[in-house]
């Protein structure tokens, strides 16, 4: 009985072994990469991927990152604001957030920021998308 239980128990700690195929995760593509300077710094990525996206998210890099504003262009050319957090440490990453519609092209990526520790090297801000998965 003792043995049932443990492993049991262990199962449920370790989680299952494998995925079942149709909830494998989607990877994430990496669309950009930005130097955030000591100062304020305005940066825009124009993103040339083609691909379709459902979701977006922004990490930070090197050091601290205070975000002020973040912005995605669209392929319809218009603007959706990122709600972030404040500021990102070196290796954290915002959740996802959800683009508005389904399976939208990233056109461009907008930051108002600045690295929180001036004097240091310098942050970066890697910009990451989820791509739609297209049925069989």
């Amino acid at each position: 009985m003792r043995c049932v239980v443990v492993a049991v128990l262990m199962a449920i700690v370790t989680g299952p072994a494998f995925a079942p195929v149709g909830l494998a995760q989607t990877p994430w593509v990496e669309l950009a990469r930005l130097t955030v300077n000591d100062r304020a710094d305005q940066d825009t990525a124009r993103i040339a991927d083609a691909g379709r996206y459902s979701e977006i998210m922004v990490c930070g890099e090197r050091q601290a990152i205070r975000i002020r504003r973040a912005e995605v262009q669209l392929d319809d050319g218009g603007w959706q604001r990122l709600f972030l957090p404040l500021a990102l440490s070196p290796g954290e990453c915002s959740k996802g957030i959800d683009l508005l519609g389904a399976g939208r092209q990233i056109r461009a990526v907008r930051f108002d920021y600045e690295a929180w520790s001036p004097g240091v090297a310098r942050g970066t801000v890697v910009v990451r998308a989820k791509p739609v998965v297209q049925p069989r």
